[in-house]
């Protein structure tokens, strides 16, 4: 009979979501370093005199201790406490939406229990560049997104047409979830600028410490927020699921 191994583990997680359980307790969808997403139960974190509801609200950064079991699908907490303060996010709508919309879409493109200590260390580091006073966060969000699926596995070619080899130079579609040369689109799909492919490369090689000083001027960042999108929800599983992005670009227009 295989041995089940029951762990006290204590960690730093980002919140994906929280949903009520109970009358007094909660049960909590977070992203750890050490075992990916996972689910906590937090007993008595909707008494009054319990900081705890406060704490493990969508998008905080927190350090926890909790039992893992590897027969159960939902961890029991133990404690935890605010790691990271993202109030200044909270005062600002755009940030708001764009923080539900970075937590959405790791919630929905990834699975319980997969070890992503790289995926972690983007969405912490995101969410803290988030807080940043004027940080574009347009920017920061289609960096969000490309490295979302460079580190999925999924880097796009950006330099030469998947079809025919030739070296972008102008207009560039995406079809399929591959990106082709004008010439070898036999479909009238929509069209990429070269200069949002150059602003696409550059931010595969910025720190994201650095990304706010970067030259906008003519760049259409939305347009490269549509165009990473759909290539994320062509390479990877659960992106069509993600609803908040809808209300992220409402605001955009």
């Amino acid at each position: 009979m295989q041995r089940l191994i029951n762990l006290f583990i204590d960690s730093r997680a980002v919140v994906l979501k929280t949903i009520p359980f109970s009358d007094t307790s909660l049960i909590c969808r977070i992203f750890t370093k050490e075992k990916g997403k996972i689910s906590i139960m937090a007993k008595g974190a909707k008494r009054k005199k319990n900081l705890l509801s406060s704490v493990l609200e969508c998008g905080n950064i927190i350090r926890l201790q909790y039992m893992f079991k590897e027969n159960r699908d939902i961890q029991l907490l133990k404690e935890a406490s605010l790691d990271y303060n993202i109030i200044l996010i909270r005062k600002d709508l755009e940030k708001l939406l764009t923080l539900f919309s970075i937590i959405e879409i790791l919630d929905k493109t990834t699975h319980p229990l997969n070890e992503a200590p790289i995926l972690f260390r983007l969405i912490n580091s995101t969410i803290k560049t988030l807080a940043v006073k004027k940080l574009n966060s347009k920017i920061l969000y289609n960096f969000y997104l490309l490295h979302l699926a460079i580190q999925n596995g999924f880097k796009p070619n950006i330099t030469n047409c998947s079809k025919c080899n030739t070296l972008f130079r102008d207009k560039i579609v995406l079809i399929n979830g591959q990106l082709y040369c004008q010439s070898c689109d036999n479909f009238n799909s929509k069209l990429i600028h070269e200069n949002s492919l150059s602003f696409i490369k550059k931010l595969m090689y910025t720190n994201i410490n650095k990304i706010n000083d970067l030259n906008v001027n003519d760049i259409n960042l939305n347009s490269i927020s549509f165009f990473l999108e759909d290539y994320i929800r062509y390479h990877i599983e659960g992106m069509n699921y993600v609803k908040s992005t809808s209300l992220l670009h409402k605001l955009s227009k």
